[in-house]
């Protein structure tokens, strides 16, 4: 229903096709799968995150091991499905990752200098 229009004017509209073809092959379990991946994610998140706001050391290694755990389960299911979205989600957790490390080494430096 939501592709009719799109497919009506251009029925070889390749971003509209490949959304359909994707639809079809996407199962209840799946769909289940992926709110409760995609929930999980998000709320340790916002639970790491609010603690590395409050500069809560031991939240740093925390946050670096459980997105890069994430990460390798997002890249075990991308090499599976080759999922667009996993992959910008991987992409993403890959630059959360590089940040939360270099404001952890810039929070340590910091703290070694005030110990001096």
């Amino acid at each position: 229903m939501i592709t009719l229009y799109e497919l009506s004017e251009d029925p070889k509209d390749f971003n509209v096709n490949h959304l359909l073809q994707n639809t079809h092959t996407y199962s209840v379990s799946s769909q289940i799968f992926s709110i409760i991946f995609l929930a999980s994610h998000g709320v340790i998140k916002i639970v790491l995150v609010y603690a590395l706001l409050k500069k809560k050391m031991w939240a740093f290694p925390v946050a670096i091991s459980v997105f890069s755990l994430f990460l390798i389960y997002q890249l075990y299911r991308f090499s599976i499905t080759n999922s667009f979205g996993i992959l910008l989600l991987s992409i993403f957790d890959i630059i959360v990752i590089a940040l939360t490390y270099r404001e952890y080494k810039k929070i340590r430096r910091e703290q070694g200098q005030k110990n001096i």
